[in-house]
């Protein structure tokens, strides 16, 4: 997997190494088609590299003209790399989208331009077909042997801006699937009729904007982030901001659904095909930079190389991030979620464990309003105790504003147990600092607080109290 301009190598199960192998974000990443154990990746630098992942070693680059968009393989009498570029021009807008041809040694031709920003670039099974989506135009090019013919093109239009799309992997008639900013999902069919009209007609067809049958699927709230065919065809697999894997079973038109897969939004979605002995799985990354894999016939759910998880919606103009030392030497910071802790084993990079401070309700918003979560804002420790401070937004029966809880945890048993709750420990008033050894410490930007523990009743355990 791709994280910035690095290369992850993961087992099933755990990461086995990282290859710093791009200056800028990596925005493409592929086994090379004849060979397995070497990775070809893009980037926003504007380069195509070549990798032996095994020993991380760096093979060859591949400059372009502008940062490299997409990219995708396909073999016609050999083995070619299609890509998408942003490279600058000399009109006002300073930059222009084109598709370029490239062999694995380099050489590079230009196919064609796009009137925006391509945000997939799809090629069909047999390699015949390339398509680019760009705003709400598909880009259809009917691919040659000869690098140096212009390929046949026609332009396709929807209603709605383009987010994803896929080709399906069988079947005699090559037809691909798009999903939209309003969660739509369509198949689209007929490309072989739309060329055989071009033919006909003796003339290129790619200036003009055309439609296509296609069949519409609709269960998204929010825009599709990703699509991907199982191998045998039968399925599409969708996903986005719900944090919920959707199965279209297309023969019937029926859908199942896996769903809360992190409370996330899923941004990335990958087929692994069944060998001897295993089930076919179906891989998806997160937008807080975890990873998990389904297996397509159990539906059992498991996290793949469990790393530190940072919250993607977090302002960068906000106060500082929350970060403590445990005595047991974890670094603890917010988790993906603002609500939850993770303990992270410094030497390794990995989460040992996560704890849920407040419960949240993790749905995805139903319109364009953002879900304002409760967050977890301060955090202290010593021997024996855990100090939190949390906010949240108060509803009108609370007086409105912001609301913020103290709680004081025990460790006991290897993990933190809630102890104590103290509700709006100084008041309406932000809390700007806290501290705790023997006693607790609060401040605000009126007052400190001083907490000191006293023995409850029917417990032998202590909770805090303020002591002025």
């Amino acid at each position: 997997m791709a994280a910035g301009g690095s290369v992850q190598v993961h087992s099933s199960t755990k990461r086995l190494s990282t290859i710093p192998a791009h200056r800028e974000p990596i925005t493409a990443m592929m086994l090379h088609p004849s060979n397995p154990l070497h990775l070809i990746t893009s980037s926003l630098d504007g380069t195509i590299r070549l990798w032996d992942w095994v020993e991380g070693r760096h093979i060859k680059t591949m400059k372009q003209a502008g940062p490299v968009l997409h990219m995708v393989t396909g073999r016609l009498d050999k083995w070619y790399i299609f890509c998408t570029v942003d490279s600058p021009n000399s009109k006002k807008s300073g930059h222009s989208q084109a598709i370029f041809r490239l062999d694995l040694a380099g050489r590079s031709t230009k196919m064609g331009k796009l009137s925006a920003t391509p945000t997939s670039l799809l090629i069909s099974p047999s390699s015949t077909y390339l398509v680019a989506l760009a705003a709400n135009k598909a880009y259809a090019y009917r691919l040659s042997k000869d690098p140096k013919a212009k390929p046949s093109s026609v332009k396709f239009v929807s209603d709605q801006i383009f987010t994803c799309g896929a080709f399906s992997p069988q079947g005699k008639e090559e037809w691909f699937a798009t999903g939209d900013v309003k969660g739509v999902i369509r198949l689209w069919h007929g490309l072989q009729d739309a060329f055989r009209q071009i033919d006909a007609e003796g003339a290129d067809d790619g200036k003009k904007d055309k439609r296509l049958p296609t069949t519409s699927l609709h269960w998204h709230a929010h825009a599709v982030a990703a699509l991907a065919f199982t191998h045998s065809g039968a399925q599409l697999l969708s996903v986005g901001e719900e944090s919920v894997l959707v199965q279209w079973h297309l023969a019937s038109g029926k859908r199942e659904y896996i769903p809360r897969l992190g409370g996330r939004p899923i941004i990335s979605l990958a087929v692994k095909g069944a060998s001897r002995g295993d089930e076919e799985e179906w891989w998806m990354g997160f937008s807080d930079g975890s990873v998990s894999k389904v297996g397509g016939s159990s539906g059992h759910v498991t996290q793949v190389g469990q790393g530190v998880k940072l919250d993607p919606l977090r302002p960068t103009t906000s106060s500082p991030y929350p970060l403590a030392i445990q005595p047991t030497g974890h670094l603890v910071v917010p988790s993906s979620h603002p609500s939850t802790l993770q303990f992270i084993d410094a030497s390794s990079s990995s989460v040992s464990y996560d704890l849920e401070v407040a419960p949240s309700n993790r749905v995805a918003r139903r319109d364009d309003k953002e879900i304002i979560p409760v967050a977890v804002e301060h955090i202290a420790f010593n021997r024996h105790w855990m100090a939190t401070i949390e906010g949240r937004q108060g509803d009108e029966a609370e007086g409105g504003g912001d609301v913020r809880t103290l709680k004081i945890w025990r460790y006991e048993g290897g993990q933190y147990k809630i102890n104590t709750q103290l509700p709006r420990p100084h008041g309406s008033e932000r809390i700007t600092a806290m501290a705790l050894s023997e006693y607790l410490l609060t401040c605000s930007s009126t007052e400190a607080k001083l907490w000191s523990v006293r023995q409850a009743k029917k417990s032998d355990q202590g909770e805090f109290s303020p002591s002025q």
